[in-house]
């Protein structure tokens, strides 16, 4: 899940900056915010697990 959320990160932030559309930057943005908060939950349990 970890390389999955990553990826999706890094594919908004390139929408971020080479699309002017406000609709399509408001999804990007919420994929940024929401993704990197789970990214952050995942890499989190993985030291608790380990």
């Amino acid at each position: 899940m970890i390389p999955h959320h990553e990826g999706a990160v890094k594919m908004a932030e390139n929408v971020l900056k080479f699309t002017l559309n406000e609709e399509l930057r408001q999804i990007a943005k919420h994929i940024v915010d929401s993704q990197f908060t789970e990214l952050e939950q995942m890499k989190k349990l993985l030291l608790i697990i380990k």
